[in-house]
């Protein structure tokens, strides 16, 4: 399967695809991030935001970090319409970052990548996925973090094997074999909306 511009466009050719407006599980994954956020990077001045989808964690972002520079990428131009709705001052880039280097332009003190490396290592052989980390290393100021979530051995993926555990620790470790991983946490949780409990870890980084 091929997770470029016309899969996300179908995916959100309906609202809300993966429940994450309306899901608690999904709601308790974006408060941990911005908990472990607060805690390592309270008042960034820069914040990126990669995947932003629909803007739901986009929104968050803005409340929780009110006189930040946030911008917010996506793939998808739909989803980046509906993600403007729900915000007042993000700035919104549209496109593929494999594609588009200067996409990532600029110095951040906070980058997320939330439910996003996986497809991204999909797409990719493993020296392109390393040089996209090197990328996302010279995005990040001095003391700038990367925090990220992934999806681990989740059935409801087709294929399942990129969120399959050792693919996902494969991913980690590259990157923190570019980067300092400061923080990182698995958690299992039930996603009311389809019936499965679910596994994902959230971590941190530094340069």
């Amino acid at each position: 399967m091929s997770y470029e511009n016309d899969y996300f466009e179908h995916k959100f050719s309906q609202l809300d695809p993966w429940d994450y407006e309306t899901s608690r599980y999904e709601r308790a994954k974006y408060q941990r991030q911005l908990v472990l956020a607060q805690k390592f990077c309270a008042t960034p001045r820069r914040v990126l935001e990669i995947g932003c989808a629909e803007g739901v964690f986009t929104a968050l972002l803005e409340k929780t970090y009110p006189i930040a520079k946030i911008i917010a990428i996506d793939i998808s131009a739909s989803a980046i319409t509906r993600a403007k709705s729900k915000t007042k001052t993000v700035t919104y880039r549209h496109g593929d970052i494999l594609k588009k280097s200067d996409l990532l332009k600029g110095q951040y003190d906070l980058i997320f990548l939330s439910e996003v490396v996986y497809y991204l290592g999909a797409r990719v052989p493993l020296p392109e996925f390393a040089d996209i980390i090197k990328r996302l290393r010279s995005s990040l100021t001095k003391n700038g973090l990367l925090v990220l979530s992934n999806n681990i051995d989740v059935t409801e993926f087709n294929p399942t094997y990129i969120v399959e555990k050792p693919v996902v620790e494969g991913y980690l470790a590259t990157m923190g074999g570019y980067l300092q991983k400061r923080w990182s946490r698995k958690y299992s949780a039930n996603k009311r909306e389809t019936g499965q409990q679910l596994s994902y870890q959230i971590s941190v980084f530094s340069r």
